[in-house]
């Protein structure tokens, strides 16, 4: 029935944090037309080798990078709107979040 929904149709699917090649194959719609972009913390490589998929390895962000992101997305004045909100970044262990004080 999903992929008889998306047939025919231009579609961007979504899927975040798969575990395995196997649980992201009954996903994939049959249509040309659409997009799958697909993240996990495997390397999923099943889905290269049998799907035609391309790999994208991704890095964790430096600290000062996710501050960033995390104004732009937030808008530069996040911690004026909310007095209590401040990024705070741990580097040894490469997170960063905006923390309440």
């Amino acid at each position: 029935m999903y992929r008889n929904v998306l047939a025919g149709r231009r579609v961007l699917i979504v899927l975040d944090n798969a575990a395995d090649a196997s649980q992201v194959r009954p996903l994939l719609p049959g249509s040309a037309g659409c997009l799958v972009v697909v993240t996990s913390r495997s390397a999923l490589a099943g889905l290269a080798a049998a799907e035609g998929a391309r790999p994208l390895r991704l890095g964790p962000l430096a600290a000062e990078e996710a501050v960033r992101l995390l104004a732009a997305r937030l808008g530069p004045n996040a911690w004026r709107r909310s007095p209590g909100l401040w990024p705070s970044w741990s580097p040894g262990a490469g997170t960063c979040r905006w923390r309440w004080r």
